[in-house]
């Protein structure tokens, strides 16, 4: 289960004593690495990191030790007029093959802090980088969040776990097509434009901008359409100037946003090397506000695992969230902070098994005979059913909503059951679908539809 914690920082540099190596800002903010064991005394308080396990970092602050979460998709915590996020942490660092990504971690945490009397990122020198004028939502809900691990072969065709760089924002509604246009995020220049890489498509582009506040930082948009370009090498842009659209074809349509801070000018291979976690900045940017609210439904369908190009890349495997008010209940057993899916062709599920992603560096144990989904919902009476089933492999599940049985299922391989629907009733704000596990068999969640009752 995800822990929310409270982490104390003064920024403020005559309050802060003891040295802070490798700090540097962006906008706003203040990023610092702490190693095991290091102090920091902030006015009378000391604050010291006790050590990461997994994606958790342990703080001791005065007398109190806390746990908070290295930030992937999710907000600051909010103390005493600060914002604070853990952005990097070693573990994720050595967890991955391109450990290049996480070149501004230097200790074993990479912490981020603010004050709430401003922005993170002043919205009169910053734009999200993608137009809102043509309707865009960001649910923020994409499987590919900042440093989130994927698994892919590398050149020997050996699977390996790698840190995704930056953010990817679900476009696919505009593919082959003029819309939600991409723009500047700040004042900036274009350094390069790239195209006919082996990475890409041949139709795609990738641009990179310097920063004109700092030239240290830079950023990328990737998966650009090559014959939509606004710019050209050398331009200088003003914050909101149009960079031009994505390109997308049968599969999933989406920029890939990256900022990266370095002292020398990143070249397309190696572009991502120093990675910032900035997704706090820019989802402040899209909501305007950090303030943490919880999102919660009295109806809905849910579908699982399924390819990019159906789902948006919204496959409903991560973690529980506020910010989504649903997810899967996992904790510092998992370091993916997710479960496994499957797709083929238009059928997906989650995949449940006592033990995920083997084989890999994020090989991990289910401590608990079963996994637990969640979803915010008002109280009251459900109606509730799921789909059950795996694409590739026979499965066995046993199913329970709000601990009601509903039913025991052995399904073939590509094979898919309905369990059928119960009436439950919710009383603490949280509708529970658990499923069982066998030892010898995977389970599959495919679709889910709930609809409150009364």
């Amino acid at each position: 289960m995800k822990t929310h914690c409270i982490l104390l920082l003064l920024i403020v540099p005559c309050l802060l004593t003891g040295q802070v190596r490798n700090s540097f800002r962006w906008g706003n903010s203040e990023y610092f690495n702490l190693s095991k064991g290091e102090k920091i005394t902030i006015g009378e308080t000391d604050m010291q990191l006790m050590g990461c396990s997994s994606h958790f970092n342990l703080i001791r602050i005065g007398a109190d030790t806390l746990k908070i979460v290295t930030s992937r998709n999710s907000l600051p915590v909010s103390l005493n007029k600060l914002k604070i996020f853990v952005a990097d942490n070693r573990f994720l660092k050595e967890k991955s093959i391109n450990r290049e990504v996480h070149g501004l971690l230097t200790g074993d945490a990479l912490i981020c802090v603010s004050t709430s009397d401003k922005p993170m990122l002043d919205p009169l020198k910053y734009r999200f980088p993608v137009d809102f004028t043509d309707g865009f939502q960001w649910s923020a809900e994409e499987e590919s969040a900042m440093f989130s691990f994927c698994l892919r072969p590398d050149e020997k065709g050996v699977v390996r776990c790698f840190s995704h760089e930056g953010i990817d924002f679900d476009l696919s509604e505009s593919r082959l097509l003029e819309k939600h246009l991409i723009v500047a995020i700040e004042n900036s220049s274009v350094v390069w434009i790239e195209e006919n890489h082996a990475d890409q498509g041949s139709n795609e582009a990738c641009v990179l901008l310097r920063s004109h506040s700092d030239p240290a930082v830079y950023y990328i948009y990737q998966h650009l359409n090559n014959k939509k370009l606004y710019v050209r090498k050398g331009q200088k842009l003003v914050r909101g100037d149009e960079i031009g659209y994505t390109w997308g074809s049968g599969n999933w349509g989406n920029l890939q946003f990256a900022v990266v801070k370095t002292d020398t000018v990143p070249a397309y291979n190696t572009r991502f090397k120093n990675a910032l976690n900035i997704f706090p900045q820019l989802f402040e940017l899209y909501a305007g506000t950090l303030s943490v609210f919880q999102k919660s439904y009295t109806r809905g369908s849910l579908s699982f695992g399924k390819a990019e190009s159906i789902s948006g890349n919204i496959k409903n495997t991560l973690a529980f969230s506020d910010l989504s008010g649903k997810g899967w209940q996992l904790g510092e057993w998992n370091p993916a902070d997710r479960v496994e899916s499957m797709a083929k062709g238009v059928a997906g599920n989650a995949r449940l098994r006592k033990t995920l992603f083997r084989g890999t560096s994020i090989e991990c144990i289910n401590p608990d005979g079963y996994y637990d989904y969640e979803i915010n919902v008002s109280p009251g009476v459900y109606r509730i059913r799921a789909e059950v089933g795996d694409v590739s492999e026979p499965s066995w599940q046993k199913v329970e909503f709000e601990g009601v049985l509903a039913g025991t299922f052995d399904v073939p391989a590509n094979g898919f059951k309905w369990t059928t629907e119960r009436a439950v009733k919710v009383t603490d704000g949280r509708l529970t679908i658990r499923i069982f596990l066998s030892p010898e068999k995977v389970a599959g969640l495919s679709s889910l539809v709930f609809q409150k009752a009364y």
